[in-house]
């Protein structure tokens, strides 16, 4: 994938989702998700929060700083099982500070963290989107697989999900 295509397929994911959000009252977007979990707008607030990070995380490295994966507090240890508990304690994390704000609020987030991550990315040289190890902290793989993972992967796999409860 390309530099067009990503920022392609981010800014498609980011209609597919406001399309979504346009079809949806304030009170539907409370509504337990599937499963009785996670609203719409706890999911939205989820997805805006891992895209922030992962603009910090390259904004960070084109600044010359050093980058926290996930963030301090939630650090990576490099043991698999051990960084899925601590990203699933951020998930919660993330939850609960965002819990008590309006949908109005959390879609003004993400329209701000989508600017700010397709920002950022448009920046970017190719070089550093395609090609494995350019970044520190994202060693082993090209960096559009975080991008992608953070963004339009993470927009319709939650997207999906409702979509697929509402039918």
């Amino acid at each position: 994938m390309n530099k067009f295509e990503l920022l392609g397929e981010m800014s498609k994911a980011n209609e597919e989702l406001e399309a979504f959000l346009a079809t949806l009252t304030e009170a539907e977007m409370a509504d337990p998700g599937p499963g009785g979990d996670w609203s719409v707008k706890d999911t939205l607030a989820h997805i805006t929060a891992w895209m922030k990070l992962a603009a910090g995380w390259l904004e960070k490295t084109i600044n010359g700083e050093p980058v926290t994966r996930y963030q301090p507090g939630y650090e990576l240890t490099g043991d698999e099982a051990a960084d899925e508990a601590i990203m699933n304690r951020l998930n919660d994390h993330i939850f609960e500070t965002h819990k008590e704000l309006p949908a109005a609020t959390i879609i003004e987030e993400y329209r701000q963290a989508c600017e700010a991550l397709t920002a950022v990315v448009a920046t970017m040289i190719e070089e550093d989107l395609l090609e494995p190890g350019r970044m520190a902290w994202y060693p082993d793989q090209p960096v559009w697989l975080n991008i992608a993972g953070n963004s339009f992967w993470h927009i319709r796999d939650h997207l999906a999900a409702f979509q697929e409860s509402s039918v």
